[in-house]
């Protein structure tokens, strides 16, 4: 049985070439921005993003899915995926 007073935390992820969006909500609705963070390395990104949910007792990380005009998944999608899959090294 779900229990109605039970509040997740998200951390919502805007992955880019050069920066990336970090933002957190409570709600899972409305996300507030935490910070842009400039890229590294894929590694050193990931770990980055890992101490911060840590850091902030995150339930859920969540990837931003790009998705062309059309609805299908852009150029993007198949790097989202990977990094997705690669944050459970993390934890």
């Amino acid at each position: 049985m779900l229990c109605d007073n039970i509040v997740m935390k998200y951390l919502a992820i805007d992955l880019g070439d050069v920066r990336t969006g970090i933002a957190i909500s409570e709600s899972g609705i409305i996300a507030t921005g935490m910070e842009t963070y400039k890229r590294v390395g894929m590694q050193k990104d990931l770990q980055y993003i890992a101490d911060i949910a840590n850091r902030y007792n995150v339930d859920v990380v969540v990837f931003g899915l790009p998705l062309n005009m059309d609805g299908t998944e852009g150029a993007r999608a198949a790097l989202e995926e990977w990094t997705d899959a690669g944050m459970d090294e993390y934890g």
